[in-house]
């Protein structure tokens, strides 16, 4: 059997590119070579997600690669995960296409091999760039629900003015 905890303050993360992240939080890493776990809570202190996106660039690009392990990781790969993951304050999404302050509160699961991902991202205030036009956010919201893999359901409430026209996006 084995274990040992990491306590973690202030750490700065830079990952992925263009997301600088500052944590506090405790994980608990214990079991033995066939039943292993990594459990915990990550705070989110501060995080900013600044690095511009192509949208059209970004769809083909998904379309095309699909990212999977398809070699499990030796010894760590069937390592059982639970951690929570949230923070309420200085977490901005601060790029080309959005300036959105959001709330994080998430649980990480399934195992090293295969993640999931489960909980909701949401934003009350801010603003998005949808076809060259600024839209106010009024709500939005990514949940996480999935059972097999990560796949957010996305629901977002926006309005802007162009023209004389009004617009309501749903």
């Amino acid at each position: 059997e084995f274990g040992f905890a990491l306590e973690v303050a202030a750490a700065r993360v830079r990952y992925p590119e263009g997301l600088e992240t500052r944590i506090d939080g405790t994980l608990l890493f214990q079991g033995t070579p066939k039943s292993k776990g990594l459990k915990g809570e990550i705070r989110i202190k501060k995080a900013s997600y600044e690095k511009n996106l192509n949208l059209r660039a970004m769809v083909l690009e998904l379309q095309r690669k699909r990212v999977r392990l398809d070699q499990p990781v030796p010894f760590l790969g069937s390592t059982d995960l639970n951690i929570h993951i949230g923070g309420k304050k200085d977490i901005w999404i601060n790029n080309n296409l959005a300036k959105l302050p959001v709330e994080v509160d998430l649980v990480l699961k399934g195992t090293i091999d295969h993640p999931l991902l489960f909980g909701r991202i949401e934003a009350d205030d801010g603003t998005f760039v949808f076809s060259r036009n600024p839209f106010n956010v009024i709500s939005a919201t990514a949940d996480f629900i999935s059972p097999d893999t990560i796949r957010p359901v996305m629901d977002i409430h926006s309005t802007t003015e162009v023209r004389v026209y009004h617009i309501d996006l749903r």
